[in-house]
């Protein structure tokens, strides 16, 4: 396996494909839900630590894979800077709650972006960069969905977009 530094937050390995199938695995059978995946994870996280210094185990890390051609896999570890603000996805059944919810908001610091998704569930309230202070608000009037990120990679797949990046703003003046 190779290892290199791919800037501040990231580390990029190439793992081969003999390297992958001692762990009885290839590209297409990476799934961090998979253990066997995990455990793969786990030695890498150990090697890059050891020859870079750089610790990620201890914080989120994203990990995006790509194939290589001789069958291995290129994974790109990127550490997230540690932050007060996060992602959520809230729900409600009609626009009443989105409206009043956005209103009552209205004194505190708005998030980066605020996105109004519709499905056939319901309409859901994406925000990326709120605080806590935020999320506790908003959960008085909507529901908090747990796991956001999944959560939001369905919306923005499946859901249908009504309002694109200022929504609280938008639905505070509705």
């Amino acid at each position: 396996m190779k290892v290199d530094v791919a800037g501040d937050c990231s580390v990029l390995v190439a793992v081969s494909a003999a390297e992958l199938a001692a762990f009885a695995l290839t590209y297409e059978t990476l799934d961090y839900e998979n253990v066997k995946t995990q455990a793969l994870v786990s030695v890498l996280l150990r090697e890059i630590d050891r020859k870079t210094g750089r610790q990620l185990a201890g914080g989120e890390l994203e990990i995006d894979a790509l194939p290589d051609p001789d069958g291995g896999c290129l994974l790109m570890f990127t550490q997230k800077p540690k932050s007060e603000e996060t992602e959520a996805v809230f729900f409600a059944a009609d626009i009443t709650p989105c409206i009043d919810a956005a209103r009552a908001a209205k004194k505190l610091p708005a998030p980066g972006r605020s996105d109004l998704f519709q499905t056939a569930s319901g309409l859901f309230l994406l925000l990326t960069g709120c605080s806590a202070a935020l999320q506790r608000l908003l959960s008085e009037f909507l529901v908090l969905l747990p796991q956001s990120r999944l959560q939001a990679a369905r919306l923005e797949e499946q859901g249908r977009c009504l309002i694109a990046g200022r929504a609280l703003e938008i639905l505070r003046g509705a």
